[in-house]
């Protein structure tokens, strides 16, 4: 190559000088990051600074005046900076765009990637000046962030608007379209007992799981959170419920994180196009709906959407709203159900159960409104108010009584539970030992450290702990040793079998004389019967709730049921025989006496 460059180089150098183009200065010519070069009439150049030979491979002896266009393309695409292609070629392409004496820019690729920007402007004596800038990075920081905009930034797959587009499309150009909302199962868990960093690489090898489930035809996106979303296309209701299976099964294989084996699983809910939406928005609402459904349904399992779906929603819809107005209006109450010691068959305390009393509705059960409360947000709000009113009423009560106060795991996360329970003791000047918090083992199994100190500052206060529902869940008697609770309630399913072959008897037996040994009172829920009363009792439990003594009732019955109770009007003093029982009043202030 040099030695033709040589040849080339002694033919026109005699002929052709090489100032500065007069077009631009020299420092710029010299100094500027762009490669210049100057060429005449006869297509032969003028003048070229370093940055040229750079950009192009070549020695910088190769850019002497006289060399002709020609030969320059033909020198670039030997040293491979033209990728490869035929110097006719090249030449054939620049040539016409030259030649129409107007301005004119393009790209040109180069090799490993590189590109430079050409521009041509002609020169009034038929020759042109060419500018060559390098724009490989600024082209790959172009599409970095034309591809962060369309995609999720920790697993690299589609985000959602880039998925919608996608749904978008699909619906113009096939029509038959399957939508899947997936929903990590547990997720949480991870996130909170491994940490954040753990959540994060638990993503990603979910999206390197899903990835490789699906075809090129289908789009893979991550929503947010731990939620994610397929478009198939084509998409048959077999060929969803297929896709869904195959989800569930591959997000329900053991995953390792840092050392750990760690399990979740997976929801999945699925709209149809065109049975269930023909737009994209109606798609993606019917699949997020049918996603709910999947998940209510208990989980690790997928549902199509049904349009009862959405009479449900506009149903809780409507609840909600209601409810909001109840908290505004201050319609909802506490009812309280008592507590009696086996020991002395008197009340030793109270449960507060939040009731609402809807004009239109009637008294909507706790268990409508309770799980609306928790999705919407609410529930922060009303379990505040039920701590402020519960303290209030303690006031007014006898002071050898305690009241104990449902907690949500949403209100427990709060870091405005120390200071409302503070402050609502302060507000009703009572003592703190007499208000209990219950919690339940899901509200403690997601971050333990936490939940400790969250339950001993609570303890610093004064306020009595209890743990609800104990045996319902994955609990085990080491709860009662890690965590510093005052009471235990045995769940009311224990209490049932009691008696039966194969029962609970030695459950309740072992988890009360537990319990007793480091001080901590058990109670036994859902005691309905008097059978029950006297087996919970020889088993060693402390206390008995349940329908054997009274249902809940508002506060201003209160004084009638507990007087009822400690006068043996239920458990006679001699337990000789279960008295005669009238229920006085109606309705919702029934009193049981005897």
């Amino acid at each position: 190559m040099f030695a033709r460059w040589s040849r080339l180089w002694n033919d026109r150098r005699a002929r052709v000088a090489a100032p500065v183009p007069q077009a631009i200065g020299d420092a710029a010519f010299h100094n500027t990051q762009s490669g210049i070069a100057q060429w005449d009439a006869a297509e032969c150049l003028v003048a070229a600074n370093d940055r040229v030979a750079a950009m192009f491979g070549l020695r910088r002896e190769c850019l002497q005046p006289g060399l002709s266009f020609r030969d320059f393309i033909g020198l670039s695409v030997e040293t491979g900076h033209l990728d490869g292609r035929d110097a006719d070629e090249v030449y054939a392409l620049a040539m016409p765009l030259i030649r129409r004496r107007t301005p004119v820019t393009y790209d040109e690729q180069l090799s490993a990637g590189r590109v430079l920007r050409v521009a041509y402007r002609p020169l009034d004596d038929g020759g042109w000046l060419a500018t060559y800038e390098d724009v490989t990075e600024h082209q790959q920081a172009q599409a970095q962030v034309a591809f962060m905009a369309l995609h999720d930034s920790l697993t690299n797959l589609a985000n959602r608007a880039l998925l919608l587009d996608r749904l978008q499309e699909a619906l113009a150009r096939v029509g038959e379209v399957a939508v899947l909302f997936i929903d990590l199962d547990r997720f949480k868990e991870v996130n909170d007992t491994l940490g954040h960093r753990a959540g994060d690489m638990l993503l990603r090898f979910v999206a390197s799981r899903l990835s490789n489930s699906f075809r090129q035809s289908d789009t893979l996106g991550r929503l947010g959170g731990d939620e994610f979303a397929v478009v198939l296309t084509p998409g048959s209701h077999e060929a969803a419920a297929a896709a869904a299976r195959q989800i569930i099964d591959v997000l329900g294989r053991r995953f390792e994180i840092d050392g750990h084996d760690v399990t979740i699983g997976a929801s999945v809910g699925i709209a149809l196009a065109p049975a269930d939406g023909a737009d994209r928005d109606t798609l993606v609402k019917n699949a997020d709906l049918a996603l709910y459904a999947a998940k209510a349904d208990g989980r690790g399992t997928f549902r199509f959407f049904e349009q009862t779906m959405q009479d449900r929603l506009r149903v809780r819809r409507a609840l909600e709203t209601d409810l909001r107005s109840a908290i505004a209006l201050q319609r909802l109450e506490l009812f309280y159900q008592p507590l009696v010691s086996t020991r002395t068959g008197t009340v030793a305390g109270l449960e507060a159960l939040m009731r609402w009393r809807d004009p239109d509705r009637g008294m909507v059960p706790p268990s409508e409104f309770i799980p609306v409360a928790e999705a919407s947000g609410l529930i922060v709000p009303l379990g505040a108010w039920s701590i402020e009113r519960a303290c209030a009423d303690l006031a007014l009560l006898p002071p050898h009584l305690r009241v104990a106060v449902n907690l949500s795991a949403v209100q427990f996360g709060s870091d405005a539970l120390l200071p409302t329970v503070r402050d609502c003791i302060a507000a009703a000047g009572v003592a703190p030992g007499r208000l209990e918090l219950e919690v339940t083992e899901s509200t403690l199994m997601h971050d333990t450290a936490r939940a400790v100190a969250v339950l001993d500052a609570l303890r610093a206060e004064g306020v009595r702990i209890a743990m609800d529902d104990f045996g319902t869940g994955y609990s085990s008697l080491s709860y009662i040793r890690n965590f510093p609770f005052d009471k235990v309630k045995i769940d009311k399913s224990f209490i049932d079998d009691l008696g039966q072959p194969r029962g609970s008897d030695a459950i309740v037996r072992a988890v009360a004389g537990i319990a007793n040994s480091l001080g901590i009172e058990t109670v036994a829920e859902g005691v309905e019967r008097l059978d029950q009363y006297r087996r919970v009792a020889a088993e060693g439990c402390d206390l008995v709730q349940g329908f054997l003594f009274s249902r809940p009732v508002p506060l201003e019955d209160v004084p009638r049921v507990v007087a009822a109770i400690d006068a043996g009007a239920v458990v006679p003093r001699s337990d000789s025989a279960r008295p005669a029982l009238t229920v006085v009043g109606s309705g919702r202030n029934h009193v049981l006496v005897s």
